[in-house]
């Protein structure tokens, strides 16, 4: 069976909604938040996708030690090694680098929520400075 290009778009367009509905809904909290009085409600979303991240990351680099710990290698002579090697303990080794673009990939989202951060703090400084300046010509 052939699938046709309306049959892929009939199926990408509500997967599409379904995936971009949570991050605009999320983008859209971001901006209240940062519109609020308080300037320090706009860090809860980026530090909790923080804090979501450092599990992530921690978890994966646990789960990447007790791989190496619990590893079992049979040497060509027929001897057995229990636990890591030299070559696996090398910290620059395939798990460092699995954690850390792990690291990068999901603090993507804290990247773009501190951004509307500190876009929307640059806009209510310029507006606080501009009301400022014109309470001084008032007088």
């Amino acid at each position: 069976m052939e699938f046709s290009f309306l049959t892929l778009l009939v199926g990408l367009i509500p997967a599409l909604f379904f995936l971009l509905l949570p991050a605009a809904a999320v983008i859209a909290l971001q901006v209240w938040l940062c519109r609020r009085e308080n300037k320090w409600l706009g860090l809860i979303l980026p530090a909790l996708t923080l804090l979501l991240s450092l599990v992530i990351c921690l978890s994966a680099a646990v789960m990447t030690e007790m791989v190496t710990v619990g590893s079992t290698m049979i040497l060509p002579d027929g001897t057995t090694v229990v636990g890591p090697t030299e070559s696996q303990m090398d910290p620059m080794s395939g798990g460092f680098l699995t954690v850390a673009v792990l690291f990068l990939a999901f603090n993507v989202p804290t990247a773009v929520l501190l951004a509307i951060w500190l876009f929307t703090r640059s806009r209510r400084d310029l507006r606080d400075e501009l009301r400022r300046m014109k309470a001084q010509d008032l007088e």
